[in-house]
């Protein structure tokens, strides 16, 4: 009777991104009945009377602000990577005793850097609230060949039902070698963000904005390998797949460090918890070697999450616009969102004896 053996897996994104922030700053008033057109040396003069006569915008004189009301749109180009736990897929074969136990290194595949997106439109107002909604997206995909005797380490064989490569029978040495290997990846993100922050301002030099976010997320990930030559008489295709989605509530703050009026840096952590659904498929060929398998399975499961992010940003007034330009590198770090289960026989580790 087969067996299971769970492992709790993580998942970790990271890398680039480069963001356009755009907020409108009127440029055109009416005073007195004349229309009069401000230039840009008066700006800074013209947000302190809308401060005073109109109640817009909390602007001193000093370099750091809580921004000026209107709406607000970005646009982030995400250059990401994905490190997921449980992406083992061989041992390399360096001889001696192997034929009674595993001697090698592991093999495990990476994901590649891949272009995101994040979208965000919002509204900030007189009071320094901003509400935002967001909607993020990431695709990556990675193929990863290996060539040389590989032992396998995604399904393990029952020993005593099958030949090694020389056709005698060995009740010792298993029969999970294979002369080639190529192992996918493919994992895709879509998250939904509906945020309320308040802005502050800290110091002469620095803001701080604090921030509550309600949100869902989609992730569909697939790991599979390819096994040929060798122990394996045809291409041996196992693979496991999970879905997931959920909800839940992030909190979180950034700080803005004011170098000159219009260079800061910028540094952002956050954190919360979701709950979800996760719908978990693992098959294995009904092939010699292998313990045919075919299980799926789903849950509820509860899944923390940890995002920071660092970088600097350009800002100036552009027309009717207020135009802000960031770069920097953001880590995100999933817990508890997918299983690695193997399904045993009864001749290997894991086995319960009865």
């Amino acid at each position: 009777m087969p067996r299971r053996k769970v492992t709790q897996l993580s998942l970790l994104s990271h890398g680039f991104l480069f963001t356009v922030l755009m907020t409108p700053f009127p440029t055109r008033r009416y005073i007195d009945g004349i229309d009069v057109d401000i230039s840009q040396r008066l700006a800074d003069l013209e947000r302190r009377v809308n401060c005073e006569l109109e109640d817009l915008c909390c602007i001193e004189a000093r370099l750091a602000t809580d921004g000026c009301c209107g709406w607000i749109a970005s646009a982030d180009y995400l250059h990401w990577t994905v490190r997921q736990a449980g992406a083992q897929y061989g041992i390399t074969d360096i001889g001696g005793v192997q034929d009674r136990g595993a001697v090698g290194n592991v093999l495990a595949i990476g994901g590649n850097y891949e272009p995101g997106y994040r979208f965000t439109l919002g509204k900030r107002f007189a009071n320094g609230v901003d509400i935002t909604g967001k909607f993020t997206d990431f695709d990556s995909s990675a193929t990863e060949t290996r060539a040389g005797s590989i032992r396998s380490v995604f399904v393990s064989s029952d020993n005593s039902e099958n030949n090694d490569s020389d056709g005698a029978i060995n009740d010792i040495t298993p029969d999970d070698r294979a002369t080639g290997v190529t192992a996918t990846m493919d994992f895709d993100i879509n998250t939904y963000d509906l945020e309320i922050g308040q802005n502050l301002i800290a110091s002469d030099a620095m803001t701080l904005r604090v921030h509550a976010a309600g949100r869902f997320a989609d992730i569909n990930q697939r790991f599979g390998v390819t096994y040929t030559g060798g122990d394996f008489q045809a291409p041996f295709s196992p693979f496991q797949e999970t879905d997931y989605q959920g909800g839940g509530l992030l909190f979180g703050a950034e700080s803005r460090w004011y170098v000159t009026e219009r260079f800061t840096l910028n540094v952002g952590l956050s954190g919360g918890m979701m709950i979800g659904s996760v719908d978990t498929r693992t098959f294995i060929p009904d092939d010699e070697p292998g313990v045919p398998t075919d299980v799926s399975y789903s849950e509820t499961r509860v899944t923390p999450i940890i995002e920071a992010n660092v970088g600097v940003n350009y800002q100036r007034d552009w027309g009717r616009w207020k135009v802000n330009m960031a770069a920097g590198y953001e880590l995100s770090s999933w817990f508890n969102l997918a299983d690695s289960r193997v399904f045993t026989d009864s001749h290997m580790e894991g086995k319960t004896p009865t």
